[in-house]
C-alpha cells in the first residue's frame, strides 16, 4: 500500500518541482537580456594591486555594487570534495595565516568549497567554514575567490561533490574521480540537479553576498572528464545537454549575487574536434554580464574563445578580452601558458596573460622551487617591466 501510494504522489511531486523551477528560470532569463545593458562589470582601464591610494581608486569598478579588486590571487593547493575536510582546512588557515598579512602583492585566496559539504543534505546548509574563511581573510584586508566544487579528481572520492541525498545515481565516475550530472533538469525520470544547484547558490548570495571579502564566486570546471582512459559518459549525457544547464546557472546568477562577482569556469565539455560549446558558453557569460575564467592558465578551447580565435563548429562571437572580468589558474606543476611551452618562469606566464587581458591570475600556493610563492614574488619584484605602479596582469595598465 505505501510503495503504491509513492508511487502516485512521486511523479506529482516532480512535475510540481519541475513547475517551480520553471517559473523560477522564466524569471531569471531576463538577466541575461538586461545585464549589459546596465553597464555590467568589465575591467578598468588599469589594473592596480600595488595598494596605493591612486591605485585603489583605479580599480574600482561599479561604486557601490561590484566588489572589484583584481591582481594576484594564492590558490589553496588540494581538492576540497578528496582530501579529509580537517587536513584541507588546516592547509588553507595555515596558507591564510602565512601569507596574508606580509604580501602587498597578494589580493587575495581562492579556495574551493565542495557543495556537499556546505549542504550536506537538502535544504541544510553549514556556513561555519566559508564564514571562517571570509572573516579570516578580510581581517587582512583582502578577498575571496570561492569555487564551488561539484568534481572530485582522487582515486577514492569522498561523496563531497554534492549533497548526500542527491549522489548515488547522480554522481558518476569520470576520468579524473567523480562528478555531478548537473546535465540533469529533472525531465523524464531524471532528478534536477542543476536546478538544485541553482537553489544552493541563490541560498549562498542570500547568506553572503554582502561579505566584502566575497570578491567572486565560481562553479566547478566546465569539463566533466568523459573520455581518455575512461570512456565512461552517462547514455543520457550530451555536451549539448551540460551547455543548455550552464547557461541556466549563468542566467540564474545576476538576480541574487549582487554585490559579488560571479564567474563562469571553462574548459572544455568532454566534446570532440574543436567545438565543445564552449564559444557558446563563453557569450552567454558576457550576455549574462558575469566574469569568465578557467582552470588553466594556458591554450584550452576556453582560454581561444576568449582571445577571439578558437576554431570549430560553434562560431567565436567576439574577442573578449578587455570587455568582461577574467579568472585564470596556474594550477599546473609545469607553468606552461604558451602553447607548445610547458616550462615557462613567472614573468613568461605573467606577460602571456598581460597579453590576455587577465584580471585576476591565482598562483598554487604549496608548490616548491621557481613556482613557489616567494620565487614568483622575487621574480616580479625583480622585473621592473612587472612591477610598476600597476603591475602584472593586465595589458591595459601599462
Amino acid at each position: 500500500m505505501f510503495s503504491e501510494l509513492q508511487n502516485i504522489v512521486r511523479p506529482i511531486l516532480r512535475v510540481a518541482s519541475k513547475m517551480a523551477q520553471l517559473v523560477a528560470t522564466l524569471i531569471f532569463l531576463v538577466a541575461p537580456l538586461q545585464a549589459n545593458a546596465q553597464g555590467a562589470p568589465k575591467p578598468p582601464e588599469q589594473l592596480c594591486i600595488d595598494g596605493t591610494a591612486a591605485c585603489n581608486a583605479a580599480a574600482v569598478i561599479n561604486p557601490g555594487v561590484k566588489k572589484w579588486h583584481p591582481g594576484h590571487f594564492l590558490k589553496i593547493q588540494g581538492q576540497p570534495a578528496d582530501n579529509d575536510q580537517n587536513d584541507y582546512w588546516n592547509g588553507a588557515l595555515n596558507t591564510i595565516n602565512s601569507k596574508m598579512d606580509n604580501d602587498p602583492l597578494i589580493r587575495g585566496i581562492h579556495i574551493g568549497f565542495a557543495w556537499g559539504v556546505l549542504e550536506p543534505t537538502q535544504g541544510q546548509y553549514d556556513w561555519s567554514r566559508m564564514r571562517e574563511i571570509l572573516d579570516l581573510v578580510g581581517a587582512s584586508g583582502k578577498y575571496v575567490l570561492a569555487q564551488i566544487q561539484t568534481k572530485g579528481f582522487g582515486s577514492s572520492p569522498t561523496g563531497y561533490e554534492m549533497p548526500a541525498d542527491l549522489a548515488g545515481a547522480n554522481l558518476v565516475t569520470s576520468n579524473s574521480g567523480r562528478v555531478a550530472t548537473l546535465w540533469r533538469d529533472g525531465s523524464g525520470d531524471t532528478d534536477d540537479v542543476m536546478g538544485r544547484y541553482i537553489t544552493f547558490m541563490q541560498a549562498f548570495a542570500a547568506e553572503f553576498d554582502d561579505h566584502p571579502a566575497l570578491e567572486i564566486v565560481m562553479p566547478a570546471e566546465s569539463a566533466p572528464s568523459f573520455g581518455g582512459s575512461c570512456d565512461c559518459s552517462p547514455s543520457d549525457y550530451s555536451v549539448d545537454k551540460l551547455a543548455t544547464e550552464y547557461e541556466r546557472l549563468y542566467a540564474a546568477m545576476p538576480a541574487v549575487w549582487v554585490q559579488t562577482n560571479f564567474a563562469s569556469n571553462l574548459n572544455s565539455l568532454g566534446g570532440t574536434g574543436g567545438s565543445n560549446a564552449i564559444p557558446r558558453l563563453m557569450e552567454a557569460s558576457y550576455q549574462a554580464g558575469i566574469m569568465t575564467g578557467g582552470p588553466d592558465a594556458k591554450s584550452t578551447i576556453a582560454y581561444e574563445s576568449f582571445e577571439g580565435i578558437a576554431n570549430g563548429p560553434v562560431p567565436i562571437a567576439r574577442d573578449y578580452r578587455g570587455q568582461m572580468g577574467s579568472i585564470y589558474a596556474v594550477s599546473q606543476d609545469v607553468m606552461g601558458a604558451t602553447r607548445g611551452d610547458n616550462d615557462e618562469d613567472p614573468p613568461e606566464v605573467i606577460l602571456h596573460e598581460q597579453d590576455h587581458m587577465t584580471t585576476h591570475l591565482s598562483w598554487i600556493s604549496g608548490l616548491s622551487g621557481q613556482k613557489s610563492w616567494s620565487s614568483i614574488l622575487q621574480a616580479i619584484n625583480d622585473n621592473p617591466s612587472l612591477h610598476t605602479a600597476c603591475p602584472t596582469v593586465y595589458a591595459g595598465c601599462q
